[in-house]
């Protein structure tokens, strides 16, 4: 006979799979993905609501977005600006 019984490999009920594989992997104490990415500055909000006014795109702006969100935001919303302060071609 083995000397552990079946019931010692049973799982224990208040902790999922997902967590006995992260702390067995020292992931446990880690903060979650919403908690390192971080919210946009001050100062990107200030300028991803002018240039979105100006863009006429006002819906791109988003009180709740990350850093990275806002700085793809602000590149784009300024790319449209300046395509939009040129003249326009002809032929």
């Amino acid at each position: 006979m083995h000397e552990k019984s079946a019931s010692s490999y049973r799982r224990r009920p208040e902790q999922s799979h997902l967590e006995q594989i992260g702390s067995r992997r020292g992931y446990a104490g880690m903060p979650s993905k919403s908690k390192v990415v971080g919210q946009m500055t001050a100062e990107q909000a200030a300028l991803l609501r002018r240039i979105a006014f100006d863009a006429y795109e006002p819906e791109a702006f988003s009180p709740n977005l990350t850093k990275a969100e806002a700085e793809r935001r602000i590149e784009t919303l300024q790319a449209k600006l300046k395509l939009m302060s040129e003249p326009p071609h002809t032929q």
